[in-house]
């Protein structure tokens, strides 16, 4: 199961990055995010194909350098991940109803800025992951901080409440803040929209009176063949326009409202994907480190942590359907690939 869920992220993400490369210049910020977010998924695959072959040999048989770069790069990447979707959520409320997009070097800045903060995060993991050999011949692959030993790590149990806060819980909190305020910014401008449009109609309305008043006070019988019995017959102008502006207000409407539709749709898939696939693991993770786990254990316990463990790997796979799926353009990027594979 774990190898068809990592194969599926290499080759989706794969096609994400592709794709996102083959645009012409001048790439919207939006792909350049979603393509970041793939290369890390990418590289984090990668990671979690060498941990699972390193448990299920139950020996670190990839050398020293491997050992040292295979999980500080995981929680990296990670780190990259869970912050350049805060990002898309921000650059999404900043983005909607205002025509102003950031430039090239804003852009190179807010990707290499994601990196270089994670690369921080991670890097005590760098500077003290450790190959350990044991008198059996098997190798051992962990962190050692300074002042922990083998089952006594403080060090160790602080950095990873620290780590856990910057990859998990503040980029979530930013991304359900920038939703949420997204969604008040929508209604507002909703709301905005039908005043402008009851006051343009009541504007037109006023402007026809006046020009029929002014056509009835000017009325002559050599007036304009469009005189009527000394009146003008301009109530087909006034329609038009009235229909005119019921049209704007329509499509205005309809606009607006797809566009929250999208707006509630991703909320959803962001909060499902977090719920579903990175809580349970993450719970039972902590438990294990923070709390007496084993006063609670039962038979199933390590089959559960495994299956929690797929479970954690799913959104790697389940990213590439969702742009597939909710983006036109690597909808029918994807569709060519599997075409020409057929």
């Amino acid at each position: 199961m774990i190898s068809v869920v990592l194969l599926s992220s290499l080759v989706g993400n794969f096609m994400v990055c592709k794709t996102v490369w083959k645009i012409p210049h001048r790439k919207p910020f939006s792909y350049i995010l979603v393509a970041n977010v793939a290369v890390a998924e990418l590289i984090n695959s990668l990671c979690i194909s060498i941990i699972v072959f390193y448990e299920e040999k139950g020996s670190w048989t990839l050398g020293k350098a491997t050992c040292i770069l295979t999980n500080p790069l995981l929680v990296l990447t990670m780190c990259v991940i869970t912050n350049s979707l805060a990002i898309i959520a921000v650059y999404r409320y900043r983005a909607t109803l205002n025509k102003t997009r950031p430039s090239g070097p804003v852009k190179a800045l807010v990707i290499a800025g994601v990196w270089l903060m994670a690369l921080v995060i991670t890097l005590p993991l760098f500077i003290t992951r450790r190959l350990v050999q044991y008198s059996t011949g098997d190798f051992e692959c962990r962190s050692y901080f300074p002042g922990d030993k083998n089952s006594y790590t403080p060090s160790y149990n602080k950095y990873t409440i620290v780590r856990l806060i910057f990859t998990f819980a503040v980029p979530y909190l930013v991304i359900l803040s920038a939703y949420v305020a997204l969604a008040i910014k929508l209604k507002l401008f909703v709301r905005k929209t039908e005043n402008q449009d009851i006051d343009m109609s009541s504007f037109v309305s006023s402007a026809v009176d006046h020009l029929q008043a002014d056509y009835n006070t000017n009325a002559s019988p050599n007036a304009s063949p469009r005189m009527a019995h000394g009146k003008p017959n301009i109530k087909p102008e006034k329609l038009h326009l009235e229909r005119n502006i019921k049209n704007r207000r329509r499509k205005r409407k309809l606009t607006v409202e797809k566009a929250e539709n999208h707006l509630l749709r991703m909320v959803v898939v962001i909060i499902l994907i977090f719920v579903i696939c990175y809580t349970p693991y993450q719970v039972i993770f902590l438990w294990e480190y923070f709390g007496g786990i084993e006063n609670w254990q039962f038979y199933y316990h390590e089959l559960l942590r495994d299956y929690l463990f797929v479970l954690k790997c799913l959104p790697s796979a389940i990213h590439p359907i969702c742009y597939s799926a909710m983006n036109s353009m690597f909808a029918r990027a994807f569709t060519r690939t599997f075409t020409r594979c057929g």
